[in-house]
């Protein structure tokens, strides 16, 4: 798998988790927002900081769960006009419709799901998806869906517990590789 219209992998990486709940077993039923891995807020500053996805006109938080707190991030902090979260899971989606959040029920490896127009996105935000997929066939399919709605020029940021050389070869030389920046210590 290639593209070529010069996207940027940007990867952030994590070893440290965050719980915002006790167990992640059943937390859209348990009508609770949930955010794993990373703060959205710490993610945001990073891509700030390194001026990737400031004022984007469309931010798309891909296996979203019941982050609300994402979308409101990166509105935000960093400026983007619409934000737009997607996941799998339908009571996840369900939980952040009841709290004001645009988010649609979508397999990002479905080329035919239609919910994003190609080339349409200039940010898209993955906390840690990428890594759930790792361990599935479906990573050739779900990198294929990312890049199909990023817009030429457009930024995937990823959160992931790999390391930069780990995803390097899950990437190959099918991206342009922006930058690997830490977001919390590394794990010993």
């Amino acid at each position: 798998y290639s593209c070529t219209n010069g996207l940027h992998a940007l990867v952030l990486y994590t070893q440290q988790l965050h719980w915002h709940s006790a167990s992640m077993d059943g937390y859209a039923a348990q009508q609770r927002e949930f955010d794993w891995l990373v703060q959205p807020s710490v993610m945001t500053r990073a891509l700030r900081q390194l001026r990737v996805g400031c004022d984007a006109g469309l931010a798309v938080d891909v296996g979203c769960g019941t982050s609300s707190s994402m979308a409101a991030a990166l509105r935000d902090d960093l400026g983007a006009r619409a934000v737009l979260c997607l996941d799998k899971d339908a009571a996840a989606v369900e939980f952040l419709r009841r709290e004001g959040v645009t988010a649609h029920r979508c397999d990002i490896g479905d080329p035919d799901a239609g919910v994003v127009a190609p080339g349409s996105v200039d940010l898209v935000v993955d906390k840690s998806a990428l890594d759930c997929i790792l361990c599935s066939d479906e990573v050739d399919s779900y990198l294929r869906g990312v890049h199909a709605m990023l817009r030429p020029g457009g930024s995937y940021a990823i959160a992931s517990f790999r390391t930069e050389d780990e995803l390097r070869r899950i990437f190959g030389d099918a991206w342009r590789w922006d930058r690997c920046v830490a977001l919390t210590e590394r794990c010993r």
